[in-house]
């Protein structure tokens, strides 16, 4: 199936390709806030500074409403927010089950890229 076929499902999320046929449900939410984070990547503390919790409630407020992002939002609140939302989901985003193959591949990985460039 392509994703251009499936379309936006009723509760706002985005079908993503994963691999091959398997598909995700991805909230848009995400994907747009991952977007303007990529275009400000380069902000100084960008998730470690906590932002402005009043401007947070009311982009909260905005994407409860269905009213999506604005160019005005400031990339360290919505760095916040995705933050938040990815702490509250109810499973974490990677299963505790696949943690210790992530951690050895990380380890591997620094041992072939990193450390022949020292």
């Amino acid at each position: 199936m392509v994703e251009s076929e499936l379309g936006n499902s009723s509760d706002g999320s985005k079908p993503v390709c994963a691999k091959g046929d398997i598909l995700v449900q991805v909230p848009t939410f995400v994907v747009q806030s991952c977007q303007a984070i990529l275009k400000g990547v380069h902000t100084e503390g960008l998730f470690r500074k906590a932002g402005s919790a009043c401007r947070q409630r009311e982009i909260k407020r905005q994407l409860e409403r269905k009213e999506g992002f604005k160019s005005s939002h400031d990339v360290i609140d919505l760095a916040n927010i995705l933050k938040q939302f990815l702490r509250e989901l109810p499973d974490p985003l990677i299963p505790y089950q696949l943690h210790d193959v992530l951690l050895k591949y990380v380890k591997l990985a620094f041992i072939i890229f990193v450390e022949p460039i020292k």
